[in-house]
């Protein structure tokens, strides 16, 4: 749970040795560049709930098993780039 901070400058690099992480909240936080989102693979349930961001990275197509993305709340939510949803399979 990483809620409530400031991730201007991208998620910590310490996390890309998470890639087994099932969960991530990032609820009420200030998001930029969360690319490296993509590598955390065994995702099944991220939630963004109340976050700013203008649009949801591409990275996030790389998450094939999350059947949970949880954008409610985001009100700077812009847009979702193309065929993103598509790509997640079982969302």
């Amino acid at each position: 749970n990483l809620s409530n901070i400031d991730l201007k400058s991208g998620l910590p690099l310490s996390m890309t040795p998470l890639e087994r992480l099932s969960t991530l909240q990032l609820h009420d936080c200030k998001l930029e560049d969360i690319i490296l989102i993509g590598k955390l693979v065994k995702l099944v349930i991220l939630s963004l709930r109340g976050s700013s961001s203008e649009e949801l990275v591409v990275e996030i197509r790389e998450l094939y098993n999350l059947p949970l993305l949880d954008i409610e709340g985001c009100k700077g939510m812009k847009r979702i780039p193309t065929n993103i949803l598509l790509r997640l399979s079982i969302l």
